[in-house]
């Protein structure tokens, strides 16, 4: 019994955390990382250098995540300097962006 009550209480925590959760479509796309990872993670500090895709998309080396300073930056967690370390979910979402050619989808 006290096992069940713990896995009711685990899925109902689970569930609320992970509402808010938006997953990244496969590919990824220029405009849900825009909206997911630029706009709440980044532009607060990079306004001019992420202001339109034409200037984000001269950070990165397209087909080459591992060139590219914008998947650099983050993996390695020295982005975003004021806030949280990206999630791994985000980060394969900016990798497989730049692996897939950074298209302005």
């Amino acid at each position: 019994m006290k096992m069940m009550f713990a896995l009711i209480c685990f899925a109902a925590i689970s569930g609320t955390a992970s509402a808010d959760v938006v997953a990244a479509p496969n590919p990824a796309t220029y405009t849900w990382i825009n909206a997911n990872i630029i706009q709440p993670k980044c532009i607060g500090c990079h306004k001019k250098l992420f202001k339109t895709y034409d200037s984000l998309v001269g950070t990165v080396k397209a087909g080459r995540p591992q060139d590219s300073n914008l998947y650099k930056m983050t993996k390695s967690g020295m982005m975003p300097e004021n806030g949280e370390a990206l999630t791994d979910a985000e980060l394969n979402a900016i990798q497989s962006w730049i692996a897939d050619g950074a298209k302005n989808n």
